[in-house]
């Protein structure tokens, strides 16, 4: 169950992306959306305060995805779970 909450989200700087964790089998794993597919799905202004708003505001729709990607078990390298702008279906 990914956390929609806008609490639980923050913002990597670094890799420009927000993050936040799920549960799946009992192990929590840490969600991430480039700030990229945020500005590419939503149509975003490219500040990082409008890209939370944005991503927050379609928080439903994010955890979907990102549940998705769970289920498949698309993990990067580090265990996390990165959605991307080529993730969205077309």
């Amino acid at each position: 169950m990914i956390d929609t909450s806008p609490n639980s989200w923050r913002w990597d700087q670094g890799r420009e992306e927000i993050q936040f964790f799920a549960w799946q089998n009992g192990a929590l794993v840490m969600c991430r959306i480039s700030r990229e597919a945020i500005e590419m799905r939503y149509n975003s202004p490219s500040t990082l305060t409008a890209c939370m708003c944005v991503a927050q505001k379609y928080s439903d729709d994010i955890a979907a995805m990102l549940d998705r990607l769970l289920v498949r078990g698309r993990f990067e390298d580090d265990g996390s779970v990165l959605l991307r702008s080529s993730d969205w279906p077309s």
